[in-house]
C-alpha cells in the first residue's frame, strides 16, 4: 500500500511540475496579423503584417511571414538623405569600376543563418536589410537579402547572394550569383545566366547578353552588346612554360 502511494505521489509530482513548465515556457505562436517589428513570440505570420520593419532581435532564431508586408514608418530614406548619400554615389558606376573577375562582394555581410523568411508582396518604405530570404514580388527603396526568387524592384540597390528571376533598380543590382534578367544603371553579378540591362554592366562568370554602354565579362569588353556563353579558356603553366 505503502509503495503505490509513493508511486501515485511520484506521477503526480511529475505531472505538476510539466504543466508548471508548459505555463512558464513563452508559446510561439501563428497569427493572421501582426505589427512590425513582429513580436518576439511570433514564429509565423499567415496573412498581413503592417509596421516599422524588421529588426535584429536576439531573442528572435527565425520568422517567417506569407502574405502581405507593408512598411510605413522606415528609418532607411531619412539615412539615405543625411548621412547615406555616398552609398548610392559609389554604386552609380560600379558596373564599370568593379575589378574582381570572380565574385562579387554583396551588401549583405552577415554570417548568421537567415532571421526572416517572406512569401508574397512586400511594399515598403525602407527595405529589407540581411538575414532574409524573400520570395514573390517586392517593391521598397533598398533590398539586402540573402536570396531572393521573384521579382524585386528598387529605387537604390538590389543585392542579394542568390537570385532567380528579375532585379530591376535605378541605381545599382548586385548578386553573387543570378538566373534572370539585370536592369539598372549599373549591374554587377559573379556567376550569371540571362541578360543584364544598363548602362555598365559586369560579370564574372556569364551565359547570356549584356546590353549597355560599356559591358565586361570573363571573355570580352564591348561597348553597347556583349555577349559570353562559354567558359573562358585558360592557358595551363605547362604549356606557356613550353611555348
Amino acid at each position: 500500500m505503502k509503495n503505490r502511494i509513493l508511486v501515485a505521489l511520484v506521477l503526480l509530482g511529475s505531472v505538476t511540475m510539466a504543466q508548471e513548465r508548459k505555463t512558464n515556457a513563452s508559446p510561439k505562436k501563428t497569427k493572421l496579423f501582426s505589427l512590425s517589428p513582429i513580436h518576439s513570440d511570433i514564429t509565423k505570420v499567415n496573412g498581413l503584417v503592417m509596421g516599422a520593419g524588421h529588426y535584429e532581435n536576439k531573442r528572435i532564431e527565425h520568422q517567417k511571414v506569407n502574405g502581405v508586408n507593408i512598411d510605413v514608418l522606415h528609418p532607411a530614406p531619412l539615412a539615405l538623405l543625411t548621412f547615406g548619400l555616398e552609398i548610392p554615389i559609389r554604386l552609380l558606376p560600379i558596373g564599370l569600376t568593379y575589378t574582381n573577375n570572380t565574385g562579387i562582394h554583396v551588401l549583405d555581410k552577415s554570417n548568421e543563418n537567415v532571421k526572416l523568411s517572406m512569401n508574397g508582396l512586400n511594399a515598403s518604405v525602407g527595405g529589407f536589410y540581411e538575414g532574409t530570404n524573400f520570395n514573390g514580388l517586392n517593391v521598397s527603396l533598398i533590398a539586402i537579402v540573402k536570396r531572393l526568387n521573384g521579382v524585386s524592384t528598387a529605387p537604390v540597390v538590389n543585392s542579394s547572394e542568390l537570385f532567380n528571376g528579375i532585379q530591376i533598380a535605378a541605381i545599382a543590382n548586385l548578386t553573387e550569383k543570378g538566373n534572370g534578367m539585370q536592369v539598372a544603371i549599373s549591374n554587377v553579378a559573379g556567376k550569371f545566366k540571362g541578360v543584364q540591362v544598363g548602362l555598365f554592366n559586369k560579370s564574372g562568370d556569364q551565359r547570356g547578353l549584356q546590353f549597355g554602354l560599356w559591358n565586361r565579362n570573363a571573355r570580352r569588353s564591348l561597348p553597347f552588346i556583349n555577349w559570353q556563353f562559354s567558359k573562358k579558356k585558360t592557358k595551363s603553366k605547362s604549356k606557356s612554360k613550353e611555348s
